[in-house]
């Protein structure tokens, strides 16, 4: 599932946009995507309207289009988004980290008449498109918190979300969107590991030097991941978790213990055993 940089990522593309007029749009008006705002409604809605502005916080995405029409997408699982020269004679698709998509699974594509194609592919389509008008941004976008690289996200606050929690496992407490807008599985168990504290232990059970840990630890990976993966989709360094994490038969990268995977609060967590006792 696309987490906090891979959005940022993603949204980088469809900047290729901005300024540019809509001048065609397709769909496929049937997909599960569209559950919120229909197919039919977006594509007349954006056709011969400019895009201004391209946004991502936590795990959702908006563009500002004008006369006060605004595009909302969550990824999902599996959506990505893509840009396509189609009169500069490059490939269907520019090349994306993330492999390349099938055409079946693109279920929205601006066609803007700078001479680029915004693509919205998902295979899996647990994604949402959503069409909102109006002065202000839609009140779903102005809900989310603050970034967490933002100094508003405090040590103390952090110390008040734990203690409104005392028996929620900090892995699970962690993946709440309310709380930690962007981080996502991956991320979790990143932090987690880096801030040597077990998947296991209970909000309750963290002490307050361990607090304070975590609380640069979680400001430190946003910005790790930010730089490497949100701006360009460099290699992430083998120095991280993240590139040992995926497959059982993992290798902890600090002292090349074995990983330990096991589902915790419906999630599949990836640590060691050493360095997290």
């Amino acid at each position: 599932m696309p987490e906090l940089a891979e959005v940022a990522y993603f949204v980088r593309q469809w900047r290729a946009g901005v300024g540019a007029v809509v001048e065609r749009v397709e769909t496929h008006p049937r997909a599960r995507v569209f559950r919120e705002s229909g197919a039919k409604e977006i594509a007349a809605a954006l056709r011969g309207k400019v895009l201004t502005a391209a946004e991502a916080a936590g795990k959702q995405a908006l563009f500002r289009f004008a006369e006060e029409i605004w595009l909302g997408i969550h990824l999902g699982m599996s959506g990505r988004l893509f840009v396509a020269a189609e009169r500069a004679g490059m490939a269907p698709w520019a090349e994306s980290p993330a492999g390349q998509p099938q055409p079946q699974h693109d279920h929205l594509v601006l066609h803007m008449v700078n001479g680029v194609a915004l693509i919205y592919n998902d295979p899996r389509m647990f994604g949402a498109v959503r069409l909102h008008r109006g002065q202000d941004a839609p009140e779903w976008w102005r809900k989310i918190p603050g970034a967490l690289t933002a100094k508003e996200f405090s040590e103390e606050k952090l110390r008040g979300i734990l203690a409104r929690h005392p028996r929620v496992l900090v892995k699970s407490l962690l993946l709440r969107q309310e709380y930690f807008p962007g981080i996502g599985n991956w991320m979790t168990d990143e932090i987690l590991w880096r801030a040597r504290v077990s998947p296991h232990r209970r909000a309750e059970e963290m002490g307050v030097e361990e607090i304070a840990v975590l609380w640069r630890t979680i400001r430190q990976v946003c910005r790790d991941a930010l730089r490497v993966i949100g701006e360009r989709w460099y290699p992430v360094p083998d120095a991280w978790l993240f590139n040992h994490r995926w497959q059982r038969g993992g290798i902890c990268p600090k002292d090349g213990s074995p990983l330990r995977y096991e589902t915790i609060g419906g999630r599949t967590a990836a640590w060691c055993s050493q360095c997290q006792r």
